[in-house]
């Protein structure tokens, strides 16, 4: 084997793993989203670092709801980690329609910064 095909070989065997850790990460179930479900919807506090830093984004956060329409958990599934913690904190708020099971599902907060002016 000459040197090119042992670089490329060697290679893949570096990249791989990540490359199959990165598509799992990307493939995970997050649920249908729930929103129209919710009895009461709590905004997040735009976090006052990203706020300075004009920066904006969508953030998906997954639930577990118990039976009683109460949030049991929450998983932080896509976004900026700079709207974790306020994402995070105001998805616990949330409470949905009571059902017989719960459910499992996401929602959706939009960070987004208001024109200057309004």
């Amino acid at each position: 084997m000459n040197k090119h095909a042992i670089i490329i070989i060697l290679s893949l065997f570096l990249l791989l793993p990540g490359m199959v850790w990165a598509w799992s990460i990307q493939t995970t179930d997050i649920g249908p989203n729930i929103e129209n479900k919710a009895t009461k919807k709590v905004a997040p506090i735009y976090p006052p670092l990203a706020k300075r830093k004009r920066i904006e984004g969508k953030v998906i956060v997954k639930l577990q709801v118990n039976a009683d329409g109460t949030v049991l958990s929450t998983e932080f599934s896509e976004g900026n980690s700079l709207f974790k913690p306020a994402s995070m904190e105001a998805a616990k708020q949330w409470i949905f329609q009571k059902t017989s099971n719960g459910m499992t599902g996401h929602i959706i907060f939009k960070f987004q910064l208001e024109e200057e002016g309004n």
